[in-house]
């Protein structure tokens, strides 16, 4: 494919950065598709690979510069791979724009409002067995993903942020038990350094139990043990960056909470409701 692209480039006398394109076949065969006579988005993956930054290129060549790499100076090192991410429904047929004809444009005040993406299908993509195998075709979508994308977390990692939304609920617990300005009759006798919740998410109901000692929650979420540092719990900030077992750092925001105990979650582009 390269030599054919070079042959395609010099029949044109064309001598600026470009990108031509191919289809492969099952039995790689290969068919010209396109040529488009400058850079297109995917360039990065290039650059990553080779080292070059391909832009500086053209703005020499542009310049009336000569390219001074040859072909056999271009040392392909690693892979490399390019996420699109779009304003668009993966649960609507791959695609549909999430937004309409826009009359009125107005900032939203509230919890709870967002442009629906595609970041989950893609980040599904990257662990899935077929695209790790490389068994994929321009069919790939419609064939794994056969009714829209149903991207789900990892029972483990919907545990670690039901662990860290307890630490949430801990922390406000705390705080409400020690008002200062509350009323005169104490509701609460005392300070508690444990819970026992039970947290329904979806139509699961799981048990959780979570103590504290020395500034940091243990918490048992079925089979996981987890701790978590309480000086990493802000309300001050929706954006969460906390280490799991003082070892797995992750990120994630908190969205919505509420009195009633519901709280919504964002991890890796996917949403996490639940309620204590």
């Amino acid at each position: 494919m390269g030599e054919q692209a070079v042959r395609l480039c010099k029949e044109m006398e064309y001598y600026s950065a470009g990108t031509v394109e191919f289809l492969v076949d099952e039995n790689r065969n290969f068919y010209f598709l396109e040529m488009n006579t400058r850079l297109q988005v995917e360039h990065p993956i290039t650059e990553c690979i080779t080292g070059i930054d391909i832009v500086q290129q053209m703005l020499k060549i542009a310049k009336g510069h000569k390219l001074k790499i040859k072909q056999d100076d271009v040392k392909i090192k690693g892979w490399a791979i390019e996420n699109r991410v779009y304003a668009e429904d993966p649960y609507k047929n791959f695609g549909l724009p999430s937004v309409c004809r826009l009359f009125k444009y107005k900032e939203p005040t509230e919890f709870g409002w967002s442009v629906t993406h595609n970041v989950p299908l893609l980040r599904d993509i990257l662990t899935e067995r077929r695209f790790l195998e490389g068994d994929i075709s321009t069919n790939y979508l419609n064939e794994v993903y056969k009714k829209g994308s149903k991207v789900q977390l990892k029972t483990v990692d919907e545990y670690k942020l039901i662990a860290i939304g307890v630490c949430f609920y801990a922390i406000w617990d705390s705080r409400n038990r020690q008002f200062l300005n509350g009323p005169t009759i104490k509701i609460h006798e005392k300070v508690l350094d444990s819970w026992e919740l039970i947290v329904k998410v979806e139509d699961e109901d799981i048990e959780v139990n979570v103590s504290q000692n020395n500034g940091f929650f243990n918490v048992q979420v079925g089979q996981e043990n987890l701790e978590i540092s309480k000086a990493d719990i802000n309300f001050m900030n929706s954006l969460i960056l906390t280490k799991i077992n003082q070892n797995e750092l992750i990120a994630m925001q908190l969205v919505f909470r509420n009195a009633y105990g519901e709280y919504q979650i964002i991890y890796q582009g996917t949403k996490l409701f639940f309620k204590f």
